[in-house]
């Protein structure tokens, strides 16, 4: 009886060996393949005709040209490198408008919609006989002392304060 017990171990043991030199077999195909369909998209993205490719040019300078035609009409003075694609110089538009958000790990829908948040923003209303300070907003402190900080990095203080934090 042990000696049948031992016999079936030992072929237990054989199918176990056989079984991971059989997977390890498998995962270096599995790198093979995926090798093979990187070398593939490679090859297709380089072989893209060349409507494709201008049309692709086209879409992606529109995009860029909007964004920085939003970006100039909420805030003109920004500095922003508009070599970056169009989610680089909306971050560093929002960056600049609302330092305090963190956007740091923020997907590219956040950012998005950060910036659909200040480009609906709504504009400081005047009282009657008093000029309005857009550019203004109260510190909070006891003194009454007013910080610098523009329409749209208020809305965004007051919208998403302490969700990126």
């Amino acid at each position: 009886m042990i000696d049948s017990l031992q016999t079936l171990n030992k072929q237990l043991e054989d199918q176990a060996a056989t079984r991971e030199s059989d997977l390890e077999g498998v995962e270096e195909r599995l790198e093979e393949i995926e090798k093979l369909q990187v070398d593939w998209d490679t090859y297709r993205a380089a072989s893209l005709p060349a409507d494709e490719v201008d049309e692709i040019i086209k879409v992606e300078t529109q995009a860029r040209l909007k964004a920085i035609a939003d970006i100039r009409k909420i805030a003109p003075d920004l500095d922003i490198d508009i070599s970056l694609g169009v989610q680089g110089m909306l971050e560093q538009a929002i960056a600049q408008i609302a330092p305090d958000l963190n956007l740091e790990g923020q997907s590219e829908t956040a950012i998005a919609g950060i910036w659909q948040g200040i480009m609906v923003a709504p504009k400081p209303k005047a009282s009657p006989g008093i000029e309005p300070e857009p550019d203004r907003l109260p510190t909070g402190n006891s003194t009454g002392g007013r910080g610098k900080a523009s329409t749209a990095s208020i809305y965004l203080q007051e919208t998403y304060a302490g969700r990126f934090s």
